[in-house]
């Protein structure tokens, strides 16, 4: 089985294209080394659809349940996490899904320029730039497969 990675980053407020396009390249970036992704950006656009039919607000609470249940199962898979906080766009979500992972002990590769100066961020391994970041997610996967 493939080591899975988990990619999050801010999906609200921003287009939909533009949370998606580095998960595409961190995608091809993985599975070209064997690595398996989860992308949650594929279970908001289905979350998407549902609230542009304006169903109600219980059929938008059930499908914001059952995507949280997905990503925290997917979470609860992987190897480690990429979390991206390096563009615009709200982030509860993603800081949710890091709070999830460091509780799991998945480790968080954190990807943010400028930085997280936070105290609550003692505990990520951050890097300024995508590549710095992938090369230890790398690393992680690397070391996780080997032992």
């Amino acid at each position: 089985m493939k080591p899975i990675v988990y990619l999050a980053g801010p999906i609200d407020d921003i287009p939909l294209e533009h949370a998606q396009r580095w998960r595409d390249i961190a995608t091809a970036d993985l599975e070209g080394r064997s690595v398996a992704v989860y992308d949650p950006t594929r279970e908001v656009s289905n979350l998407r659809a549902l609230v542009a039919l304006d169903l109600g607000r219980s059929t938008r609470e059930i499908a914001a349940a059952r995507i949280c249940s997905w990503n925290r199962r997917a979470i609860g898979e992987s190897v480690c996490m990429l979390a991206a906080l390096a563009g615009p766009g709200r982030a509860f979500g993603t800081i949710r899904e890091i709070e999830y992972a460091k509780q799991l002990q998945i480790p968080v590769v954190l990807w943010a320029n400028p930085p997280v100066v936070s105290f609550e961020a003692w505990d990520l391994f951050q890097y300024p730039s995508y590549r710095e970041a992938m090369e230890h997610v790398l690393h992680i996967v690397q070391s996780r497969v080997s032992a």
